[in-house]
């Protein structure tokens, strides 16, 4: 049993350039030099339903292209934008 097997010597490389990358990464987000931004419209939306509730207007929400929660993929992405508008 061989570590490195002929024919095989190039998916070992790419697994070790993987977790050197996978590594570095991690590395950065435990120092805390990587930041994730925060999206202006995401945190516009409770403003908005906050503005539409005092004006006892409604607020329209579509649940995009796939239009029904039977569909297996985009299900949970619709619950999710359900909570979002709390």
């Amino acid at each position: 049993m061989a570590i490195i097997v002929d024919g095989r010597l190039m998916t070992f490389i790419i697994m070790i350039i993987i977790f050197a990358l996978m590594y570095y990464f991690m590395s950065i987000n435990k120092e805390g030099q990587y930041t994730i931004r925060t999206m202006p419209a995401m945190l516009a939306i409770p403003e908005a339903v906050g503005r539409a509730a005092e004006m006892g207007r409604p607020v329209f929400w579509t649940p995009g292209i796939s239009g029904a929660l039977n569909d297996s993929q985009q299900g949970p992405q619709v619950l999710a934008s359900i909570s979002i508008l709390g």
